[in-house]
């Protein structure tokens, strides 16, 4: 399944000033004296930072997988604010497909979202591991997978408001079985569904897990640039 790009009218104009035609330059058609947004916002002569200091951090629960705490963070506006933050480690997933274009999915029990879910395997990074390493380690253990072939599709923020988490992705090809490894607190049943039906369960609500949905979308599309012999995801390879 192709997603249609965007079509030019998508895209949101400049205001056009008195006297200027539609046809002009977009930086003839604004006018002189309009400050930038940041501006606008902050008042003529603020300048913006490119990122916030970190200036202190008080943890108020510390579990097994995440810390959950209160950071002090100087803005990149200048203001203060208390963040409430949760770390954690992150994780990284693979999109496993098989030479008759079949994805494995996982159908796994979550308790925090109130039942079943497709999800890709995948699993949180350990003390010092590099994120493909463990893509293959979960590969592995939740799919009873290995494959020979491994390639970045980049990388995802789960919900950057509050969470810190980095989830790594990977498209695995060359796949041959091995056993199970799965752990005591993981209710978990491996299925292999075609690519095409995978991304219409993507569309119609079916899949709603995040690293889930982008995986499979960004694994799609670099198969079929593969196939037109054009790269694949655009900046993937740095976070390999």
């Amino acid at each position: 399944m192709a997603i249609p790009p965007r079509s030019s009218s998508d895209d949101h104009p400049g205001d056009v000033a008195a006297g200027d035609s539609a046809d002009a330059a977009p930086a003839e058609r604004v006018a002189a004296d309009r400050p930038p947004i940041n501006s606008r916002r902050l008042g003529r002569g603020a300048k913006i930072k490119g990122a916030d200091e970190a200036c202190g951090r008080r943890t108020v629960f510390r579990g097994k997988i995440v810390d959950v705490g209160v950071e002090q963070v100087r803005l990149p506006s200048g203001r203060d604010v208390e963040l409430e933050v949760i770390r954690h480690p992150g994780g990284a997933a693979a999109v496993a497909i098989d030479d008759r274009r079949r994805v494995c999915l996982l159908r796994q029990y979550r308790h925090v979202a109130g039942g079943w879910l497709w999800e890709l395997p995948a699993g949180k990074l350990d003390p010092g591991e590099a994120p493909a390493v463990t893509a293959e380690r979960e590969l592995a253990e939740e799919a009873g997978l290995v494959a020979a072939s491994w390639d970045p599709l980049g990388r995802l923020h789960s919900s950057p408001g509050v969470f810190a988490e980095v989830i790594h992705l990977y498209l695995a090809r060359g796949l041959s079985e091995v056993d199970l490894g799965h752990e005591s607190d993981e209710v978990i049943e491996v299925h292999w569904i075609s690519l095409d039906q995978a991304l219409i369960w993507c569309l119609d609500g079916t899949i709603t897990d995040a690293k889930t949905l982008i995986g499979l979308y960004r694994a799609a599309a670099t198969l079929r640039q593969g196939s037109e012999g054009q790269p694949g995801v655009p900046g993937a390879a740095v976070v390999a």
